[in-house]
């Protein structure tokens, strides 16, 4: 059963759900605590526990809310002061990453 704490952190600001989506859903199996370090994850099938720091949490967060990922690259280049192309490059690495761990399932739409 998906268990999402809903402790937002500061920056990734998600309105209704739109059809710009960032394409990922949440696994079942996955149960996520956020923290103002960042992010623990714990793939319940697999027996795994993975870590991630704030801009992580971040992009977990914005996946999680279904948040378009233009918008969530956005959302780190402002708040990082990086380039929006490197925020929108290592948020999809990181967000692949997450896919091939299981922690994230890909939506077919």
């Amino acid at each position: 059963m998906l268990s999402f704490l809903k402790n937002r952190l500061p920056g990734v600001v998600c309105g209704k759900a739109n059809s710009s989506h960032s394409g990922f859903r949440i696994s079942q199996d996955v149960k996520a605590s956020l923290n103002s370090d960042g992010l623990v994850l714990i793939n319940l099938r697999r027996g795994t526990v993975f870590s991630a720091n704030r801009v992580g949490a971040m992009i977990w967060s914005a996946a999680a809310e279904r948040c378009g990922f233009d918008r969530v690259a956005e959302e780190i280049s402002r708040e990082f002061h990086i380039p929006v192309e490197t925020a929108r490059e290592d948020a999809a690495s990181f967000l692949a990453q997450l896919a091939s761990e299981g922690l994230l399932i890909v939506d077919a739409h």
